[in-house]
């Protein structure tokens, strides 16, 4: 089984405390003894990868967001997420609310994590408590982090109008599609990675969803969605014509290295 650095042993404990849990609680949900608990958290045992999915799970924090903590102490040797957890939990909680439930947002949003670290930074640039803020608040200010580092110079309406094609209709591209392809880059980044058969498996889906993103973008760029345009300040097809392409491809070598692991 392969095992995760001792570090996760420190961010399994803090998550435990912070949600008010005892070993034993957190033992009837996990299924792990509290011995297992104790060793994981001391350092005395390192942590598996699927048992951190355990974790996660009994202590209610997706495994991406404990990942990502993890990040942090091999950059820094320390998290300052995770020593402020209390403040990034609220954020992240209004954040994944907005990417759920807005769909600009949804379609736009690059990576959660890191953009409630942006937030964040912001409020307390602006010496502002994350504990005074409302949704609403949050959300005016997350529309604006995904549009502000966007160059407006770059669209050139005209000049695609004369590359369209007669039958406008036929390149347009549907929310169905837009949907669809999203539920599958979700399942895509959510899938089992533990068998050989599994990452195989993702690595035949990143191919066909680079294919499918690519020509999304193709068809954006002919037929521009306006509407879009004028919310986010960058025309759509950017976003699935070389963003959703870079990120298939980030996660393809994450498979390959775990492949070769």
């Amino acid at each position: 089984m392969l095992e995760l650095p001792s570090h996760y042993g420190t961010i399994i404990k803090t998550l435990r405390k912070y949600m008010k849990l005892t070993q034993n609680e957190l033992s009837e949900r996990t299924g792990f003894s509290q011995n297992t608990i104790s060793n994981h958290e001391n350092g005395n045992r390192n942590i598996g990868v699927n048992e951190i999915e355990t974790y996660s799970k009994g202590l209610g924090v997706p495994s991406y967001v404990v990942h990502r903590i993890s990040d942090e102490f091999k950059e820094k040797g320390y998290s300052p997420t995770l020593n402020d957890f209390s403040k990034f939990d609220k954020m992240y909680s209004y954040v994944r609310k907005a990417y759920f439930n807005e769909g600009d947002i949804y379609f736009s949003s690059y990576d959660m994590y890191d953009e409630t670290i942006k937030l964040l930074d912001l409020l307390k640039e602006a010496k502002i408590d994350v504990n005074d803020v409302s949704y609403e608040y949050v959300l005016d200010l997350y529309k604006q982090i995904l549009s502000n580092d966007l160059d407006k110079s770059t669209r050139n309406y005209e000049t695609l109008a004369k590359n369209r094609k007669s039958n406008d209709t036929e390149s347009e591209v549907t929310i169905e599609e837009i949907t669809k392809f999203h539920e599958k880059y979700l399942a895509l980044m959510f899938s089992d990675l533990e068998t050989h058969d599994n990452r195989k498996k993702a690595l035949e889906e990143i191919e066909k969803l680079k294919e499918e993103t690519i020509t999304l973008g193709k068809r954006l760029r002919l037929v521009p969605n306006y509407h879009y345009d004028a919310i986010k300040g960058e025309p759509m097809y950017k976003t699935y014509l070389y963003t959703y392409p870079d990120r298939l491809e980030t996660h393809k070598n994450f498979i390959l290295e775990k492949e070769n692991n």
